[in-house]
């Protein structure tokens, strides 16, 4: 009974490498056919496989009782796992514009081009491609950025403050789906103080954890 659980460990470890090989090769079909988001699907899927193999690859070991090393193969096929994510990241296009949308503070429209910044880098970082013909891009971002009051500073301690407020829409541009879609309203995360209404916005609007909750949203949309 040892034996013939062995070979069914053994066996699971080989299928679940097959079927990991089989998503890859899927994969460099979606690539061909200009879905990258499809091919970045069954990659992740294959790199999920590989972690079942490689669980089922340490029951195989125990139950047979020697401390055998995982095959060549499955590490050829993680190497080509972690090649195509990387090579995919890089190569996603993506068209990133936002727009001021505030009338109760029209002097602030320059705002809109902090957080087109902040996208851009976040989207940088992660191995994402910028680029500003959306005819030419996997995915487009549009945002709209404004800004409210939290304190006019009337308070016992007199202090101003504003919150960031972000809108934005992700869009495969292959599949036609939005991937995600935020609003940073009024979020507690998001708001900054000053000692006047020019030093809170633009405080708010470069804050880290305005950069955080952009980044959250973003990057996750592009990994679906």
């Amino acid at each position: 009974e040892r034996t013939q659980l062995a070979d069914y460990w053994k066996n699971q470890e080989k299928f679940l490498l097959r079927e990991s090989e089989s998503k890859l090769l899927i994969a460099d079909n979606s690539v061909l056919n200009g879905n990258k988001s499809e091919a970045f699907r069954l990659c992740k899927s294959a790199d999920s496989l590989l972690k079942q193999a490689s669980y089922f690859h340490r029951l195989y070991s125990a139950t047979a009782t020697a401390d055998l090393p995982l095959s060549s193969y499955y590490d050829s096929l993680c190497y080509v796992v972690e090649t195509r994510l990387l090579e995919l990241r890089q190569s996603i296009k993506v068209f990133v514009d936002c727009t001021w949308s505030c009338p109760a503070y029209p002097d602030f429209k320059d705002k809109a081009y902090v957080v087109k910044e902040i996208v851009s880098q976040i989207l940088t970082n992660n191995n994402c491609t910028l680029t500003d013909n959306p005819d030419n891009a996997d995915y487009s971002l549009h945002m709209t950025a404004s800004t409210s009051q939290r304190s006019d500073g009337s308070g016992p301690f007199g202090i101003i403050s504003y919150y960031a407020d972000v809108t934005g829409k992700l869009t495969n541009l292959h599949t036609g789906k939005i991937v995600t879609s935020f609003a940073i309203l009024q979020d507690p995360r998001a708001y900054s103080a000053g000692n006047n209404t020019a030093n809170a916005i633009s405080k708010a609007f470069n804050s880290n954890s305005l950069k955080t909750i952009l980044s959250e949203h973003i990057i996750t949309g592009i990994q679906e």
